[in-house]
């Protein structure tokens, strides 16, 4: 008799799943703060009109399309509530808010990009300030009274107007015997400007009768004039 001997030839089959995830390039965000004649400043005067321009862009990928947020603060710091301008179309990757004005906080902005599709990530760029300055300073002053018994002490207080916000320096009181504020000269003290707020001079005794005239000057910082 004769047999047949079956061998049964087992064939494994491997499936292989391949996944790709594919990362969006995360461009730049460049911001500059830029005055009416189109220059990158850092400070500029009360008052001046200024607005951002932002550039968007990568070293390894096509021009970046899309657009951007503008968010102001009234502030150097982009800190509390912002004013945001949305949806700004970039033109070659770069776009410009509108102006604004600069108050005595100064301010800053930070620009936010949107993306675009699976060629460029959505991302934040870094806040940039702008310092407020100031070239015409004022100082009004009053007395605690202007008509007192010999023996009367009178001190002085003294208001900044037109300072930035953190305005700091000195104030320098004095008293005089002529109107024109040069002849012997008390000194009433040197006060601290702290955030523009002055404080008062000291106290003077007048122990004589007649008429003095009393001045305070304004040092100054490097934000605002004399």
């Amino acid at each position: 008799s004769m047999s047949v001997i079956l061998t049964a030839a087992v064939v494994m089959v491997y499936a292989f799943t391949f996944s790709t995830a594919f990362a969006a390039t995360v461009p730049t965000v460049d911001t500059q703060i830029k005055n009416g004649s189109n220059t990158t400043i850092t400070t500029a005067s009360i008052g001046t009109s200024v607005r951002a321009q932002t550039t968007v862009a990568s070293s390894t990928g096509p021009v970046v399309l899309g657009t951007v947020d503008f968010s102001l603060y009234s502030n150097t710091t982009c800190s509390g509530t912002a004013t945001t301008q949305s949806g700004v179309l970039l033109a070659s990757g770069i776009a410009d808010s509108s102006s604004t004005t600069v108050g005595s906080n100064g301010l800053s902005y930070k620009v936010f990009y949107g993306g675009q599709g699976d060629v460029y990530a959505s991302t934040t760029g870094s806040c940039v300030g702008l310092q407020a300055t100031s070239g015409s300073v004022g100082l009004n002053s009053t007395l605690s009274s202007s008509t007192v018994l010999v023996g009367t002490s009178v001190y002085q207080t003294a208001i900044l107007t037109g300072v930035t916000a953190n305005a700091t320096g000195t104030v320098a009181y004095g008293v005089y015997t002529n109107n024109a504020c040069t002849a012997d000269k008390v000194d009433a003290g040197v006060k601290t400007v702290t955030n523009g707020v002055v404080e008062q001079s000291n106290s003077v005794q007048f122990n004589n009768v007649g008429t003095l005239y009393f001045q305070a000057k304004y040092s100054g910082d490097q934000f605002n004039s004399a």
